[in-house]
Order: C-alpha cells, then structure tokens, then sequence
C-alpha cells in the first residue's frame, strides 16, 4: 500500500428530512422596543418555545425572554456580546405605534459576528456543515415562531403547517490528515536541504574574491558573465540531484507521497527554488567581506531570510494584492505556497497538474 492513500469518496443521495419544530430553541431571548405590540407577539413566541417572560432583565444568563427598552445602553450592549452562542436579539422596526404594521420588519442578531469566524473554519471541508445545526437551526426555529405568531395573530386562527428542513445530496470525503503533515515536513526539508549549497556556494564565492583569484582570472581575458555561468555551473550537479530525484521519490516511486500530482511541476518548483537560493549565494557573498567566519556567516544569514517568510506566513493571513507580491520576493516563500496548495489538492484526491495549478 502506498504511504499516502487518496481519500475515499462516496456519493450520498440523500439527507434525512426532519421538522423544524424538533429543533433546538434559543434558550434566552432579548427584544426591543417595549411595547404593548411588541409584549403580545412576544408572549405568543414564547408559548411555541416554550419560554417564560423574564419581567426583570437578568445580570446573568437566564432562560426565558426579556424586552430591553434601550438596546444601545452600554451595560446591555455588554450582556449580549457576552451571551452564549444560542442566545438571540431580535430588533422590531416597525411595531411603536398601536396597530398591527402590514408587513413585519425585524431583525434577529444571534452573537455579534454570527460565528462565520467558526463556521468557515469547520467547514473547509466537503459534506455537511458541522455547524449547521448549531446556527441556522435555531435561527430559523425563532424565525418561523415570529412569523406564524404574527400570522395567528392578525388571523385569529393557528397555522398548522409544518416546516421541514433538509440538506441538499453531498459527498462524503474522507480527507487524509497525513497530507497535511507531509506537506508542512517538506516545506521544512526544502529549507534545511539546500543549506549546505547555499553555505558552500557563498564561502566559495566570497574566498575567490576576498583572496583575489577572481581577478587573477579576470587578467588572462575570462568575462564576468562567463566567470558567473561557470559559477553556476558547478552548483547544477547538486540542483539536479535536488530537484530530478526529489520529484521521482514524490511521485512515481512505489512509496510515492504524491501519486495523483504532475512530477513535473514538482521538478520545475524545486529547481527554480534551487536557482533562487544560488542566485541568493551570489548576492550574500558580496555583503560579507570577512573570511574568518564566513561558515557561521553564511548559516545565520541564511537562517536570517528565512525569518519574514515564518513571520509573514503567521501573522499575514489575509494578504492584499500588495502584501502578496512583496511577501513573493523572499527567497523561501514561493515553495512554501507550493506545497500549501499540493496540500489542497492532494487532500482532495486531484493531486496537482496543470489543469488545477492555478486553483487554490
């Protein structure tokens, strides 16, 4: 078996359909404004939910529902952001006179962001919403209470009808958590694997010419470019070894981590992070000008580089277009988006090619 299996999927044909009234109920309730309209809806949503009118508003969660007279008071302005996830506002807009308004206009505020901070962050994934039942359920529980209170209200008889909620077919996927694990590993051993070239590379370079052999060749009639190509050159051999044999072990070996992706867009990525970090070499070994410890030297500037990459990479999570491409220039952060998105793609058992490069 292979070491990273692609997820199973199976397809679902349908969602068991079941009645909103079975559905959880907000245990507390505010709403405003208090008046006597407001009171008899109120009183008959709380008969359906089966809540008892809090007279007093309470300093501590309760269950029940409360009228607030003034909403923006900032002593209840707190009580509600501290309230829990369940808990509900509803804010009438049209109910201060003494007839019943035409057409009910409310709004129902549960917690101050709706929790899409949760739901998004539990939903990534493909199947039925986690949160689902957490939110909308009691949501659209308290909102059909409102309306058919109001319908039984301004007809004088019960609405009998019964809503049901259903979700629509979906597919089940089985993610594999192991790619995750993967991915973030070889983003590790891309950075640790060429810090002995880069070391080699830049000592090398800044010996030639802090000991004058650069001008020596440079005498006898060697160009720059050509003193530069040969350079690089003698750093391709451990390139191709980084880049050909690291792609075939990803993806066409038997214990392949990637079978599903394109060996060769991994070939391509890992040779152009090669060439970036030799070409970082060249530019490194012109700021230093001290040999006795050009070793350490080249580590802790290397070490050094890769430091915005981590703190951009944690700190910069919603990027502009502007952050994106300044956060591009570092030197580790284009391999680093690789592997995030092969992890996207693999986790979803597509793998990465070029029909989907371009897809995140």
């Amino acid at each position: 078996s292979r070491m990273s299996p692609t997820p199973a999927t199976k397809n679902v044909y349908y969602t068991e359909a079941f009645s909103l009234d079975h559905t959880i109920v907000p245990p507390m309730i505010l709403y405003t404004p208090d008046t006597l309209l407001v009171n008899t809806l109120m009183d008959e949503v709380g008969k359906k939910l089966r809540l008892n009118r809090i007279d007093n508003f309470p300093t501590t969660y309760a269950r029940g529902y409360c009228a607030v007279a003034n909403i923006s008071d900032p002593a209840i302005v707190d009580f509600i952001e501290d309230m829990k996830d369940d808990a509900a506002v509803v804010i009438f807009k049209n109910m201060d006179g003494e007839t019943w308004p035409t057409k009910l206009n409310y709004t129902i505020r549960m917690k101050e962001d709706f929790m899409t901070h949760m739901y998004e962050a539990l939903d990534e994934e493909f199947g039925r919403h986690q949160r689902f039942g957490a939110i909308y359920e009691t949501f659209m529980r308290l909102q059909w209470a409102i309306d058919s209170s109001y319908l039984k209200i301004r007809s004088g008889n019960e609405i009998n009808q019964t809503i049901t909620l259903q979700e629509f077919p979906f597919v089940d996927t089985r993610r594999n958590p192991g790619v995750v694990l993967i991915c973030s590993l070889l983003a590790a051993i891309c950075f640790l694997s060429l810090l002995l070239p880069f070391v080699l590379n830049m000592v090398r370079l800044l010996e030639e010419r802090v000991s004058g052999v650069q001008e020596l060749i440079k005498m006898v009639g060697v160009s720059n470019n050509a003193l530069a190509l040969s350079n690089f050159l003698n750093a391709v051999p451990s390139g191709l070894v980084y880049c050909i044999v690291g792609s075939i072990l990803l993806t066409v070996s038997d214990n392949a981590f990637f079978p599903l992706s394109n060996g060769f867009l991994i070939c391509v990525l890992l040779a152009l992070h090669f060439c970036t970090i030799i070409a970082l070499a060249f530019v490194c070994s012109y700021i230093i000008n001290n040999l006795q410890y050009s070793v350490s030297l080249a580590t802790v500037a290397y070490i050094f580089l890769w430091l915005p990459t981590r703190l951009a990479n944690h700190f910069l999570t919603q990027k502009t277009t502007f952050e994106h491409v300044a956060t591009s220039l570092l030197p580790h952060q284009p391999v680093y988006w690789f592997w995030t998105q092969m992890m996207y793609h693999e986790a979803h058992g597509e793998g990465l090619s070029l029909s989907n490069f371009y897809i995140s």
